[in-house]
């Protein structure tokens, strides 16, 4: 069962090819801070959706400004289909990790994010920054997933 409640940004793959997921025993805060950098950034410039769902478990919730929660992946999937069709994301900004810690099974990782964002419609860019928070569990097999993120603007 899922106990946790919590926020994020930018992401990419650290594990194996097959996707981000960390697994065993000796994951540190550290590595989840670089899923939490890299992992995210890395599917975004790719616009990869799949490689962004992979980060996330397949009941988590990611909660936004200005908007209702999105409750599980597929809630997640949507928006995110909805997102790479209207923008391209410039992750080139910076990410300050802030804390990263691991206590038994669920590990945070919270920071403050900035980047830039440009319609696809030709409309025009803006700079992007904020604040985040990833909760991460681990499940029954050892692999690191986000649970819950929280971000704001």
């Amino acid at each position: 069962m899922k106990v946790l409640t919590a926020l994020s940004v930018s992401l990419a793959s650290l594990a194996s090819t097959a996707g981000p997921a960390l697994a065993d025993s000796t994951v540190t805060a550290t590595d989840l801070a670089t899923l939490s950098s890299d992992g995210w950034c890395e599917a975004d410039l790719a616009q990869d959706i799949e490689a962004k769902l992979a980060l996330f478990d397949d009941e988590a919730i990611l909660i936004m400004p200005g908007r209702a929660p999105l409750d599980g992946i597929e809630a997640i999937r949507t928006w995110q289909t909805q997102n790479y069709a209207m923008v391209n994301h410039d992750c080139t900004g910076q990410v300050e990790i802030s804390e990263a810690r691991i206590e038994g099974a669920i590990g945070l990782v919270r920071g403050r994010f900035a980047g830039h964002v440009t319609m696809k419609d030709g409309s025009g860019s803006f700079d992007q920054a904020g604040y985040f928070l990833n909760v991460f569990e681990q499940d029954d097999s050892g692999d690191w997933k986000i649970s819950r993120m929280v971000f704001t603007y």
